[in-house]
């Protein structure tokens, strides 16, 4: 029984553009980019509008996409909410998530009994934020698991268009609270509110996922036949009959239906994008080989 074993991790910080302030790494209505500052291929784009400290601005006097309301330290961080108390969207593009993983690891096995060998290999990567604008559109037309709830409200609410929907009404949607009270979350705040849809009209900070994942990547059977009743019959001293899966199984911690290890953009520098991307392909594998 043998093992094999590698860990990574990568934590890195974008020093300096030679002059430039933003580079795109990866284009869509959220981008991955290179910013100073912020790690490479940072996740860019319209998010809500929240509270911060008067002094938070860059040195340079200029700053990030975070709007600076209030020097009472305990609104820092909160959602500035409209008069119907839901989240707003900012003028311009901010920091929504670092699509680096915290670590990545692998655990190879391989197991051999008689004639046979089991082969394994075992991949997790912990940690990062992914951006699945695939579910993000589809929820404005409601075909994704996460719209299909039904609630019965128990008082009156008011959804994003301020329309107050009375109590005893059954509705598919949510109950959220933004920190202004209850609110409802229903067609309207997923069909032209910014709760889910195309182009720079969304709070895309609500889209950004963990992008947590463990898989089988591989995971192999194989048989090695040696005798002389097969040399008599054959001429052949050996042969060995292997079946092989990839990509056989997958854990996701907060993604549903989307592949973390899928980018939009194929192989690039920018990542933790996807955008109606194909997924990672499962395969199956069945090798016979000979020696005389």
């Amino acid at each position: 029984l043998d093992f094999t074993f590698n860990w990574a991790k990568n934590e890195n910080k974008v020093l300096d553009l030679a002059g430039t302030d933003i580079l795109n790494l990866g284009s869509g209505s959220v981008q991955s980019v290179a910013k100073v500052g912020y790690p490479i291929g940072a996740l860019w784009g319209i998010g809500s509008r929240t509270y911060a400290s008067a002094d938070a601005d860059n040195a340079d006097g200029t700053n990030d996409g975070v709007y600076h309301y209030t020097n009472d330290a305990s609104l820092v961080g909160d959602f500035v909410l409209s008069t119907h108390g839901f989240p707003q969207i900012t003028s311009r593009k901010m920091y929504l998530g670092n699509p680096n993983p915290d670590w990545r690891g692998t655990l190879g096995m391989t197991a051999r009994w008689n004639n046979f060998t089991v082969n394994m290999l075992f991949e997790h990567s912990e940690g990062g934020e992914y951006s699945p604008r695939t579910l993000w559109v589809l929820r404005r037309f409601g075909t994704t698991t996460d719209t299909d709830n039904e609630v019965t409200l128990t008082k009156d609410l008011v959804n994003v268009d301020g329309k107050t929907i009375p109590s005893g009404t059954t509705v598919r949607g949510f109950i959220e609270n933004y920190g202004g009270g209850d609110v409802l979350l229903d067609e309207a705040w997923f069909r032209h509110g910014i709760g889910g849809g195309f182009g720079d009209n969304q709070a895309y900070n609500f889209s950004i996922k963990d992008a947590t994942y463990s898989r089988i990547r591989e995971l192999s059977l194989s048989y090695f036949l040696q005798s002389d009743a097969l040399t008599d019959l054959t001429g052949l001293s050996n042969l060995t009959v292997t079946a092989t899966g990839r990509n056989l199984f997958a854990w996701y911690k907060d993604l549903v239906g989307v592949d973390p290890g899928v980018n939009v953009g194929g192989i690039q520098t920018g990542s933790g994008l996807e955008y109606f991307s194909n997924p990672v392909t499962k395969s199956f594998l069945f090798s016979v080989s000979a020696n005389f």
